[in-house]
This record gives structure tokens, C-alpha cells and sequence, in this order.
């Protein structure tokens, strides 16, 4: 009855992310010790197929905060990194604008 019109923009998944430094170490840690996890080939089938779904900006973007917080060049661009990469503490918070 007003007339009122909105605009909603979805800036990304983690918009509110505070990060938890303690359990980034336990699982950094962790990951170092045990290893990335090992998927079956039904898996990476079913995860290349929703992966392609992800714009290409979401991807660089994706690479970028990784390769930002961590200090490590991502050259692969596979839906699951093949290593692990350092852990850094980030004073960075992303929080809704």
C-alpha cells in the first residue's frame, strides 16, 4: 500500500564470520597430524557437479582469502585443495555492512 520497494544483495556465505583462533589451531593441528580427508569417487563426481555451479568470481574470490590468509599461492582450482595449508591468525572480521 505504500509503494515500498527493497533491494536485498547476498554479499557471501560467511557475511557475519568472527573468527575462532583456538580452534583453528586444534584443527590445523589436527589436519596436520591425520591428513585431509579421503573421498570416494562418487564424491568428487558429485561435488565437481555442484562445484561447477560456483560462479568464477566466487571461485577467485575464494582463492584469493585463501591464498591472503594463508600466505600460500593456490594454483589448483579443484572443488577439495589437495593439501593442507598453514594456519594464520586473521584479525580480519566480515561482518554485514
Amino acid at each position: 500500500m505504500t509503494d515500498t520497494q527493497m533491494e536485498i544483495s547476498f554479499d557471501k556465505a560467511c557475511s557475519n564470520y568472527i573468527p575462532n583462533h583456538e580452534l583453528g589451531t586444534v584443527m590445523h593441528k589436527n589436519l596436520e597430524k591425520f591428513g585431509l580427508p579421503v573421498y570416494e569417487e562418487v564424491e568428487h563426481v558429485f561435488a565437481a557437479e555442484i562445484y561447477e555451479q560456483i560462479t568464477k568470481e566466487d571461485k577467485e574470490n575464494t582463492i584469493n582469502e585463501i591464498e591472503k590468509s594463508s600466505g600460500v599461492t593456490v594454483a589448483e582450482e579443484v572443488p577439495f585443495l589437495t593439501k593442507v595449508i598453514p594456519y594464520q591468525e586473521t584479525k580480519e572480521y566480515y561482518l554485514v555492512r
